[in-house]
């Protein structure tokens, strides 16, 4: 395999810094621990680094009505992303189609079916379902198409609001005055390698102890000769 990225994952060996490793126990399947690395520390970096939503973090967990919004609750960022908001303390609303019960069973406090709802239904719902708590903050874990515009319709007009995404921002989004970032897993690798570390830790040890639990996983047979049929 070529790759200008010396951490390139498509093999059946890699090398990757040590920050970005943790240590599981017998109780975790590995194949459940493998879920972390990409997803959820894309999760982590959204929902806590300041340069993205800087929310209250399970460290120094929110003490108020604040709320988090969570396009795409149910997929595999936005799971993760459920758990990690709930550690923290907020609450949490959430988007997800027919894996509703995904979304529910990572955490979410109110999960909003969004299928034949046009976007101003769900920013109505969704702010509805805040139920008058502080929601300034989206993590859009979809990213495409209406889900950019929802993910900033949701939150009051201003820049104190944050909303961060998964994929490139459109450059015509009309964005509502609401401040937007793009979340990248890349900075676990350089700007935010301490807060990586200590995440992987963090998450790896709640693993262990049974309060945080992986994607639901498929082992497909013939490693990567299987790669495609997967």
């Amino acid at each position: 395999m070529f790759t200008e990225d010396k951490y390139g994952a498509y093999a059946e060996y890699t090398v990757v810094p040590e920050h970005t490793t943790f240590h599981v126990k017998e109780n975790v399947k590995i194949e459940d621990a493998a879920t972390i690395g990409l997803a959820g520390m894309t999760a982590a970096l959204g929902l806590f680094t300041e340069s993205k939503l800087g929310l209250p973090t399970p460290e120094n967990p929110n003490t108020g009505d604040r709320a988090v919004f969570i396009n795409g609750a149910s997929s595999s960022v936005g799971s993760f992303a459920v758990q990690l908001a709930k550690k923290a303390g907020l609450f949490v609303i959430g988007t997800a189609g027919s894996s509703i019960k995904v979304a529910k069973d990572a955490g979410a406090d109110v999960v909003i079916d969004y299928r034949g709802k046009s976007t101003d239904d769900l920013v109505n719902l969704i702010k509805d379902a805040a139920k008058g708590k502080t929601l300034e903050h989206s993590y859009d874990a979809i990213s495409e198409r209406e889900s950019f515009s929802l993910s900033c319709y949701v939150l009051p007009p201003q820049t104190t609001s944050k909303a961060t995404f998964v994929l490139p921002i459109p450059k015509d989004l009309d964005s509502k005055g609401v401040t937007t970032t793009q979340t990248n897993v890349g900075t676990a690798h350089s700007v935010d390698a301490e807060f990586a570390e200590r995440y992987y830790t963090l998450i790896a040890d709640w693993m262990n102890e049974g309060s945080f639990k992986g994607n639901n996983v498929k082992i497909v047979p013939q490693g990567l000769n299987g790669v495609h049929s997967g």
